[in-house]
């Protein structure tokens, strides 16, 4: 079996760094605005995502921003995936489609999250 380095690693399709290595980075410096990707995003759930490794370096991310934006398609909200990433409380702004649940989107706002559901 092909082990992954214990310090992370560049994924070759998005060319984000996740890892010990980026925490670690993260958690040296002020991170003015973060933006995230997610594949899940609700009141319950949070900010989540298939993977732990780039949970927790998103983690590490949100931590260290003044300003957090999650862009997310409107499949992926009312969605809670395997790892948590953040609390809603925690987001500034959700840039999402018009496709997404309505009723979730009002709980996102009711949180204190500005919405902005765009084509």
């Amino acid at each position: 079996m092909v082990r992954p380095p214990r310090n992370g690693r560049v994924r070759p399709h998005s060319l984000e760094s996740v890892g010990p290595l980026s925490e670690a980075a993260f958690s040296s410096v002020n991170v003015a605005t973060a933006v995230l990707g997610t594949d899940g995003i609700s009141v319950a759930g949070g900010v989540t995502t298939p993977d732990e490794t780039e949970a927790r370096t998103n983690r590490a991310m949100v931590k260290h921003a003044q300003r957090v934006i999650v862009v997310a398609d409107g499949s992926k909200v009312s969605r809670v995936m395997l790892a948590w990433m953040a609390d809603v409380a925690e987001v500034h702004d959700l840039v999402t489609g018009l496709s997404a649940d309505p009723e979730e989107l009002n709980r996102i706002r009711l949180a204190g999250v500005r919405v902005h559901a765009v084509e």
